[in-house]
């Protein structure tokens, strides 16, 4: 968050004591091409009487929120456990409107680019709210992203409603076989496909099967030996398939959305078994 005016030693120290045990940092520092916010804090797992305390403290022309993580712990027993949820979500968690933009690092999974209003990242830790191995699930909202989210003051974020976001943006599918015809024939549609089935094959049915056989061998996952949602999708999109989504079986997403509401980092142990789909 960034101010129009530096905070005092005083402020900060107050801050502090209100969001013990977790960090927070202030520093003097000017806004990129906007030089009228010289301050920025930065909070973790911000407490209800951290945010409180800021809003009678500050009106909203002297401040302005503009970064926003929401992040969920699934916590498991173990950290095999743990590796297994991360797999689960890695091969079925997809983010509409984006085109290779899913990457891996060092363990860490990015869906979005970094200047994207929202990226999704998941990786495996020990969770910080009650020390236990857990796949760490986060949300992180820029710029216009926080405008959609009505997102203006610090008393938007005490009446944020964290679980209708997950439900909302969580979106959990499963390729689904018996439409790789519908997936083929919405791809040979379009004009100069890039790769075409053999023309020896002269029933229309066998040419859109083996077309959507074409897109389920490129987006295979050897590692985790099932196709990996994302990249289909993003495969689609390249072959200007409009509704990227006719693979795919959307998955119910309530067995991994939060209990309640708050501003913290929840800690949430899911119920379903990680290899199966919620459903099961």
């Amino acid at each position: 968050m960034w101010f129009s005016l530096p905070l005092t030693d005083i402020e900060i120290a107050e801050l502090k004591r209100l969001n013990h045990p977790h960090p927070v940092s202030g520093k003097a520092d000017f806004m990129r091409f906007n030089t009228h916010w010289c301050y920025t804090v930065k909070m973790s797992c911000p407490t209800s009487a951290a945010i409180a305390w800021l809003d009678q403290r500050f009106r909203a022309h002297q401040y302005r929120v503009s970064y926003l993580e929401i992040a969920l712990d699934y916590v498991c027993r173990t950290g095999r456990h743990a590796r297994e949820v991360g797999r689960f979500f890695d091969m079925r968690l997809i983010k509409p409107w984006n085109r290779h933009q899913k990457v891996h690092v060092e363990g860490t999974i990015y869906i979005g680019k970094r200047r994207s209003a929202v990226t999704v990242v998941g990786y495996v830790r020990r969770s910080k709210v009650v020390r236990k191995p857990c796949f760490h699930l986060e949300y992180r909202f820029k710029r216009t992203s926080l405008c959609r989210l009505r997102i203006t003051s610090f008393r938007d974020l005490l009446s944020l409603d964290i679980r209708a976001i997950f439900a909302k943006r969580l979106r959990l599918v499963e390729f689904d076989p018996s439409k790789l015809p519908t997936m083929g024939k919405a791809a040979l549609a379009r004009p100069e496909p890039r790769f075409l089935p053999s023309r020896r094959l002269k029933t229309p049915i066998d040419r859109h099967r083996r077309m959507g056989a074409a897109f389920v061998r490129r987006a295979w996952n050897d590692e985790y030996d099932t196709v990996d949602c994302q990249r289909l999708k993003e495969l689609l999109a390249e072959m200007n398939v409009k509704n990227t989504n006719l693979a795919f079986k959307i998955l119910d997403n309530t067995p991994f959305l939060p209990h309640g509401n708050n501003t913290c980092a929840q800690t949430f142990i899911p119920q379903a078994n990680p290899n199966t789909s919620p459903s099961e």
